[in-house]
């Protein structure tokens, strides 16, 4: 089972493409790689259904999605044209889609509950077994889903998703971005993909380096919450939000759900030309994105609202940025705060963290 602890089954060069289209401003889902729209777009299909199937009239047996748009089988496939309503029956058919998966065609499986039946099915008679698949299973507790990037011929590379039980919270927007900072934002090195900096070594920004943050989160988000729509840059009444992260009504698609406004801020040292920015700048921001979340947040009817900093300062210190005033403000406004370090050099981040002991973490 493939390791899932930094971005999910995301190869880093997918990773980089992703967000690099999405700086560019071709737009979140344009820039994806094609086997996360084919996951997001079966995990909402599945989700979808689960909720209208409320009566439990579907078979409680595994289904099987092949990222195969034309079956190109002597088997007699069925076709259903509207995939994605929540209206169809999923389980125990195998399925031919698109990354979209708005359409399809199936076939009955004769014994869905034999998955090696199932997956011999697939590699043998249909000679499909390198075909990028999602298996879903009902009969497991959590709704597993199941990814094979490479196929059912390749069934030990497999990434495992939950479908159900999974709640969008501050501490899961927070463990996400944790992620992404280690994998994509810690050091100069490992953000070298990104427009981050102008000059890492004078603490110089990039001229869009809140943008391109922006985009990896978006990307991070993505891969973790596989039946959310994620939008970034919404306009609301007080203002424009960063990212907003909703769900579809799963009775009525024509309703959303806010599940969490994110607002991000840049806390700098120096312009991305070198000028000097003053300390009250960071902390007037601050202030500012406390005010901007908790408005924004009113506008969407949001669940969570969270405010997050990333640090690329010469100099770090939580204290001097979520003071207790700060701290105080954030609470009676319902914001939930994190603020991560950009370290400008990987000398700085090992003074940093040795400096710091046992009280150095992820975010503060």
């Amino acid at each position: 089972m493939q390791d899932l602890e930094n971005l999910g089954p995301w190869a880093s060069d997918d990773f980089r493409a992703t967000v690099k289209a999405a700086v560019a401003g071709t737009g979140a889902d344009a820039g994806m790689p094609s086997w996360e729209r084919f996951l997001g777009s079966i995990a909402k299909a599945l989700h979808l259904r689960m909720a209208r199937d409320a009566n439990g009239c579907d078979p409680m047996m595994p289904a099987v999605f092949l990222l195969k748009p034309s079956p190109e089988s002597r088997h007699a496939t069925q076709r259903e044209p509207v995939l994605n309503s929540g209206l169809v029956q999923l389980t125990g058919r195998l399925w031919f889609v698109s990354e979209s998966a708005m359409s399809g065609h199936f076939l009955q499986l004769s014994e869905p509950e034999n998955l090696d039946k199932v997956f011999r099915f697939v590699t043998d008679d249909l000679a499909l077994g390198d075909v990028p698949a999602l298996l879903f299973d009902p009969r497991t507790s959590e709704k597993e889903l199941r990814y094979y990037p490479r196929g059912l011929a390749h069934e030990n590379h497999c990434c495992l998703f939950q479908l159900s039980g999974v709640t969008v919270s501050a501490e899961r927007i927070f463990a996400v971005i944790d992620r992404v900072w280690r994998s994509s934002l810690q050091t100069p090195r490992k953000a070298a993909s990104f427009p981050i900096w102008a000059t890492a070594s004078k603490c110089m920004p990039g001229r869009r380096a809140e943008k391109t943050i922006q985009a990896i989160l978006v990307a991070g988000f993505a891969a973790d919450l596989l039946t959310c729509i994620l939008r970034p840059e919404v306009d609301v009444d007080s203002g424009r939000i960063d990212i907003v992260i909703a769900e579809a009504d799963p009775i009525d698609v024509s309703k959303e759900i806010c599940h969490a406004v994110v607002e991000l801020k840049v806390l700098r040292s120096f312009s991305n030309t070198g000028h000097p920015v003053g300390e009250s700048v960071a902390i007037d921001a601050i202030a500012d994105g406390i005010t901007q979340a908790s408005e924004y947040a009113k506008d969407k009817k949001a669940r969570v609202t969270t405010l997050c900093c990333f640090d690329m300062r010469s100099s770090h210190s939580c204290g001097d940025i979520f003071s207790k005033e700060v701290r105080a403000s954030a609470l009676e406004a319902a914001v939930i705060m994190g603020l991560w370090y950009l370290f400008s050099s990987a000398k700085q981040f090992r003074n940093v963290r040795r400096a710091l002991g046992s009280d150095f973490r992820e975010h503060y």
